[in-house]
Formats: C-alpha cells, structure tokens, sequence
C-alpha cells in the first residue's frame, strides 16, 4: 500500500515512496491504512483559517507600547554630559 499524500497523523506531506512520514514517523501499522485520511484532523481549510484571529485567540490582544520613557532620559542625560564636558 503507498502512503497518502498527508499524513493522517501530524498533517504533513509525505513525500511518494516514503514508509514512515519524516516529520511524526507514523507508518501503515499506526495509521496508514484504507481509511486513514487528512480530514479526521479537523484542520481548517486554507480559505477559511483567519491567522489573526487564531493569534488574538491563542495569545489576547497585541500589547501596545510606547516609549520607554526611562531611557529616553538616560539618553537625554547622556547627551548633556557630553555636552558639558565638551564645551569648556
């Protein structure tokens, strides 16, 4: 029996001729068999997965940062000391 195209276990290609798929190692005896397919993953299709909801999802909203006004002042407190001392 070939192997399928998708690996029924990870959903990875496999590539033609292949005996084990080369990302899970899943093999005829774990689950290549007739009735072994990609759509018992429940993977969303390409057309329908929406990434930025799948983010928002997985890890909340982006957080929004502005400056971090600390080293602003460093650098501000840097420059006028070099300042001062290069002016005599």
């Amino acid at each position: 029996m070939s192997p399928p195209e998708i690996c029924p276990h990870c959903g990875a290609e496999v590539p033609e001729g292949s005996r084990v798929c080369p990302e899970c190692g899943a093999d005829e005896s774990t689950g290549w068999n007739e009735h072994a397919t990609a759509q018992r993953l429940d993977l969303p299709d390409a057309e329908d997965f929406d990434a930025e909801a799948f983010a928002r999802e997985e890890f909340g909203p982006p957080a929004r940062r502005g400056p971090a006004w600390g080293w602003v002042a460093v650098a501000i407190l840097l420059l006028g000391a070099l300042l001062w001392w290069m002016i005599p």
